[in-house]
């Protein structure tokens, strides 16, 4: 037997549902991110060697689970005015939800994963430019995307601070669906030049080194991680169901927020773990090859024309 509330549809009940259930999936994405920062924190502190470079990345990591807790308590506190403090509001939870969506623990929510979408693109971009060899001219064009996603997620939570504002009236939507779309552009776009680069660099070193040797960094696993597609899967997913105005947005709207964090903490994990690809690793690769090539003679020009380390280390 249902006991649903009166005066609320079933269309109603289910968008109720499918915001607690956002909320309760957040919690588990939380944890992950917390678990990932744990491990990240543990391995930098015990790292000896890049004592600055580990100093930034301690860094950036405490600035990003912050954001993230900052973010996940607002969501808590937001979820407990909408299904118990304020539950006779005029409407229901729903209507509490659309009423009051500008409350500060909300715009706090929202605010914190603004800037740490900021800082995860940030990192994103120059693993980009890493890996493709401190090539700016592949960087030139995510940079500008940054630049344009900062904008409008500014011009957005401006838009969130007004009296009655919400992410589903018609003038924060104008605003929310280019913010998420630029932002998702930015990622579908760093994702598939990271994955280009790498299945390029895949093919290099397999040719020249043994599977078990280049699996490390070369592996479908690695590949996916280093180029962030997790949140572009994911909020690909997302900006579609919230253009379409489906209830799948509010299940994945208080995820997003986590996942934007978990990705950089994943990369971060493989560079504390020194399986990340990054200058160093390229170069170290290069050279080995070099030397199994010249040791072994088994690469001839016409399988692999051409110097390998020219090849890993050249744009």
């Amino acid at each position: 037997m249902s006991f649903a509330p009166p005066g609320e549809s079933i269309s109603d009940i289910r968008t109720e549902q499918s915001l607690l259930d956002g909320t309760v999936i957040a919690g588990a994405a939380y944890g992950i991110h917390l678990t990932l920062f744990v491990q990240c924190f543990q391995l930098l502190c015990q790292r000896r060697r890049d004592r600055q470079r580990n100093w930034g990345l301690l860094l950036y990591i405490c600035i990003i689970f912050s954001l993230g807790t900052v973010g996940f308590g607002g969501q808590i506190k937001f979820n407990e005015m909408t299904f118990i403090q304020d539950r006779d509001f005029p409407g229901g939870p729903l209507g509490f939800n659309f009423g009051e969506y500008n409350a500060p623990a909300n715009l706090m929510t929202t605010a914190a994963f603004v800037i740490l979408n900021w800082f995860a693109d940030g990192l994103l971009i120059y693993r980009l430019y890493m890996i493709w060899n401190n090539n700016l001219y592949v960087a030139a064009l995510p940079i500008l995307t940054l630049l344009g996603s900062f904008t409008v997620s500014v011009l957005l939570l401006f838009q969130l601070t007004q009296p009655g504002a919400s992410l589903w009236t018609r003038v924060a939507i104008s605003f929310g669906i280019p913010y998420w779309s630029i932002s998702i552009s930015l990622n579908v776009i760093v994702t598939l030049l990271i994955v280009a680069r790498l299945l390029y660099m895949r093919r290099v070193t397999r040719i020249a080194l043994t599977p078990e040797h280049a699996s490390t960094y070369t592996s479908i696993v690695a590949i996916l991680i280093e180029s962030a597609a997790l949140y572009s899967t994911v909020g690909l997913i997302f900006v579609i169901s919230y253009a379409r105005n489906s209830m799948v947005q509010n299940v994945l709207l208080p995820v997003l927020g986590h996942i934007q964090a978990v990705s950089p903490l994943l990369i971060i994990l493989r560079v504390a773990r020194g399986v990340a690809w990054d200058r160093r690793t390229i170069r170290a690769t290069a050279h080995y090859c070099e030397m199994i090539a010249s040791i072994h003679g088994e690469i001839s020009r016409n399988a692999f024309p051409g110097n390998i380390a020219a090849k890993l280390l050249g744009s």
